[in-house]
């Protein structure tokens, strides 16, 4: 597993970006020959106004090295960001590392500035770049003529929504890859149990909280059997923190495991809730992902997206409140979701899906689809 962090570029001593702009480029010196007093005046420039290099950039690390960067250009605002340097050492091209920072920068750039679009330009010549920008989202909008030895001007953007949608179908796929490296499957698996992703991720809603929510079914809550498990787990050592509570002899009759764990310099919370088979709370959640699910359309999904984005870091909102305001009460903008959520407060376990009853197959029979607080 590559060790990926994102830094600041004002950690870098002045001339490094100069530097490694060059060496980026060095498979053709035409490149430094037309651009070099460009590259020079941009180092210049973020190392005299470290202000903006905070805002508008990041380094790309690797083991703690740095092996890329991207900058940005945000005086089109609030139309449009555009992307300017998306830089990668030149030993470390072609490892997906380009592709990486490249979804960062969207990340970053879409929770910090909400532009319209953002727009990243490379030309015929970079072929490998326009590749790269394609996997990251981007799409080719215009081409424009230029008579410089690197070919035409390739236009690239992500519009919003759009760039919404991409955002989550990179965290989507990084809540995979940290299932896949940590072996949360495969270790449950191994002592008999059925893992069901539920919430977000289940619905293609992941957004700014690196959340992943299972639900792990066994025929008894067995604890032995299940520190197995974890300690298959747990021995990846990159596994920060375990936190364990005992509800067996409760109504939800389960063990709830939550791990927090690192994966390219982010933080991701895994939440692995292990159900007693047959016991109350038995199938409703993957029941409510699965209605919920059904019941999106384009337009629904982008605003409960957007409302997720445009969530400050320091509240906390279940994701079944988004749902059933977008879903059930119309809610299309933050102010009015304010307001929803202060006339339909939520206590506990809030038990809604969309038009109609939890099937009675599961453990929980005719529960009517609004407002089922316990």
């Amino acid at each position: 597993m590559m060790n990926i962090t994102f830094g600041k570029l004002t950690d870098l001593p002045h001339g490094t970006l100069y530097e490694m702009l060059k060496d980026a480029y060095s498979f053709d010196g035409r490149f430094a020959e037309a651009w070099s007093t460009q590259w020079q005046e941009f180092d210049n420039f973020f190392s005299n106004e470290p202000a903006i290099a905070r805002k508008c950039g990041f380094v790309t690390l690797l083991s703690g090295e740095p092996v890329g960067f991207v900058s940005w250009d945000p005086r089109g605002l609030p139309e449009a960001v555009r992307i300017g340097h998306n830089c990668v050492l030149s030993r470390y091209k072609g490892q997906g590392i380009g592709t990486l920072q490249m979804q960062e920068a969207v990340q970053r750039i879409s929770r910090q500035d909400y532009p319209r679009r953002i727009i990243v330009t490379t030309s015929d010549l970079l072929i490998p770049a326009q590749k790269m920008y394609q996997r990251a989202g981007f799409r080719l909008t215009s081409r424009r003529k230029n008579e410089h030895f690197s070919g035409d001007f390739l236009d690239f953007e992500i519009a919003f929504p759009e760039g919404l949608l991409s955002i989550e179908q990179t965290l989507e796929c990084r809540a995979h890859e940290v299932m896949r490296q940590y072996g949360i499957r495969e270790a449950w698996e191994s002592i008999g149990a059925e893992v069901n992703p539920v919430g977000s991720l289940s619905m293609g809603l992941l957004m700014n909280h690196r959340d992943i929510d299972l639900h792990i079914y066994t025929k008894e809550l067995d604890l032995a059997e299940s520190l197995k498990a974890i300690a298959r787990i747990c021995g990846n050592p990159a596994a920060a923190h375990l936190e364990f509570h005992n509800a067996a002899e409760t109504e939800e009759a389960c063990f709830e495991w939550h791990l927090r764990c690192p994966l390219y310099g982010e933080e991701w919370k895994i939440d692995m809730i292990q159900i007693r088979k047959h016991s109350k709370y038995d199938g409703c959640f993957e029941h409510i992902a699965e209605r919920t699910a059904a019941a999106l359309t384009p337009e629904t999904k982008c605003v409960i997206l957007e409302l997720k984005n445009l969530t400050p870091e320091t509240e906390s909102i279940m994701g079944i409140e988004y749902y059933q305001a977008v879903l059930e009460g119309g809610v299309r903008n933050w102010p009015e979701f304010a307001v929803w959520r202060r006339n339909h407060p939520v206590r506990g376990i809030h038990l809604w899906c969309p038009q109609g009853l939890f099937r009675s197959d599961r453990g929980v029979s005719a529960i009517p689809s609004i407002n089922k607080v316990e």
